[in-house]
């Protein structure tokens, strides 16, 4: 898993290097980007992150206009999140070299391997956040 983990977040380091953006900027972005409008709250408890480092997080990737900040129109002491348009083309590249890997490796597992693949995965996760996982990856699919 280890090395799985290291090539694969290798293969969109460069580009968020260039942009002056790391791992954690690169969590965030994954996150908001599959959940436009979410708050700062659910963002908080999807990275498991403390306040204050999701904080500094936030403030650099909207300060590079990456991320827009809206308050809600239900409660406005909530702030949504979503990507702007630059945001949406950084996230999209590096995971474009991030797909054509997964795409290769599907290839070469066969189509037996993807169910089995993402159950792993699902029960790596804590307990308590595999429903919700699940549910946000639309699993119900793939697994039984």
């Amino acid at each position: 898993m280890l090395f799985a983990h290291r090539d694969f977040s290798r293969l969109g380091h460069e580009i968020l290097t260039d942009a002056g953006l790391g791992a954690a900027d690169h969590r965030a972005l994954h996150v908001i980007g599959r959940n436009p409008n979410m708050t700062v709250g659910a963002l908080l408890a999807t990275l498991k992150v403390t306040k204050q480092s999701l904080h500094r997080t936030l403030r650099q990737l909207v300060d590079q206009g990456l991320i827009v900040q809206n308050q809600s129109r239900n409660d406005r002491r909530q702030k949504l999140l979503r990507l702007s348009e630059e945001g949406e083309t950084l996230l999209k590249a590096v995971e474009a070299r991030q797909h054509d890997r997964i795409i290769a490796a599907y290839r070469k597992a066969g189509p037996n391997a993807i169910a089995p693949f993402w159950e792993i995965l699902l029960y790596l996760t804590d307990p308590e956040d595999r429903e919700a996982i699940r549910h946000a990856l639309d699993l119900d699919d793939v697994l039984p």
